[in-house]
């Protein structure tokens, strides 16, 4: 018999899924028959499989030995953490016993887009190791992960849920729009008053761009606060704004080709941007990408999270960070020069 007691960190994970994840070679079928025939109890009785985990349940598994062996992976097939989770020093703007906040620089991915490549995802496993938040054995029970994405080469904050109950409470929070996003952007062209974008968005997956189209064409609805910080005349002669976007949809690439579809491409965008200023910002001022930043994110108080979520912490609170070194630089740049 196998005895599992739930901690802090896999509350709010459903029964199936938990055991899913103890027994990864058995399929869902036999883990429900076996729940039928209360051969895996939960609390001392039979469970459907449907039941919501809570810190201190117990779940039994009385399988022999060498059942259980069957079903579950052999410690060998397991890579030491060491080889399996990469380290970085990562920006950490907050963290606390379930989440962990952090300023991702350009050039990393949020999460793979392909089974070897190393994301956000990775780093923040090998941090949360490294520091003790987490073990191996507490991996099978739940991984952190991010919560929110941003492009590869877009920068800012990624908020990681790293107990059951963050994943999910933030992950509803942020597809209800609870949480609200700011970015800094650099955009060719003169704003010099609030502007709210709306329309729709289609996606070309064969070129990998969002189109933009009119509040009555087909497509996913999008809108965009766009507020003017400043406008300059660049060294190149280009009038430049940078610019404050409240994201109120998130969708893919809304921000790049929304302001593009209005007359302002973003600095240094390869899709979606003006040839002749990027090959400009590329030359003096190393710029490869779109000089986006996701800067601010506000999260709700404490009435607007779902009851007994127990993520007190960030109720109410402010997350901010500065923009990457590039865009740093660039706007370090224009002070300089007045």
């Amino acid at each position: 018999m196998k005895e599992i007691r739930i901690s802090s960190l896999t509350e709010g994970k459903k029964l199936d899924r938990m055991l899913e994840s103890y027994l990864e070679k058995a399929g869902r079928n036999f883990i429900y028959r076996m729940l039928r025939k209360k051969n895996i109890t939960l609390n001392g009785k039979k469970a459907s499989g449907h039941e919501t985990l809570r810190e201190g349940d117990v779940i039994r598994i009385w399988f022999s030995d060498e059942t259980f062996e069957k079903f579950a992976p052999p410690e060998e097939e397991k890579p030491a953490a060491a080889e399996k989770w990469p380290s970085a020093d990562l920006d950490v703007l907050y963290e606390d016993e379930n989440v962990l906040i952090v300023n991702k620089p350009v050039g990393m991915l949020s999460q793979k887009a392909e089974k070897n490549d190393i994301s956000l995802n990775e780093y923040a496993v090998g941090y949360l190791l490294a520091r003790g938040s987490i073990d191996e054995n507490s991996l099978k029970e739940v991984r952190p992960s991010v919560c929110n994405r941003l492009d590869r080469n877009t920068g800012g904050i990624v908020c990681i849920g790293k107990t059951m109950r963050a994943l999910t409470v933030l992950g509803a929070m942020f597809r209800e729009r609870k949480v609200h996003k700011y970015y800094h952007c650099l955009a060719l062209g003169r704003v010099d008053d609030e502007m709210v974008l709306e329309g729709t968005l289609k996606r070309d997956a064969a070129a990998n761009i969002s189109v933009i189209g009119g509040a009555g064409d087909e497509g996913m609805k999008i809108k965009t606060i766009v507020r003017p910080v400043r406008t300059w005349t660049d060294p190149f002669g280009f009038t430049v704004s940078l610019l404050e976007i409240q994201l109120v949809t998130g969708r893919t690439h809304q921000i790049r080709a929304q302001l593009s579809a209005a007359g302002y491409p973003l600095v240094g965008d390869p899709k979606y941007g003006n040839a002749k200023v990027n090959s400009c910002y590329r030359k003096r001022f190393n710029v490869t990408s779109q000089l986006l930043h996701c800067v601010r994110i506000d999260f709700p108080d404490v009435d607007l999270f779902p009851p007994a979520c127990q993520l007190g912490g960030i109720a109410g609170k402010t997350v901010t960070c500065r923009e990457g070194d590039i865009f740093k630089a660039v706007l370090d740049a224009q002070e300089d020069n007045g």
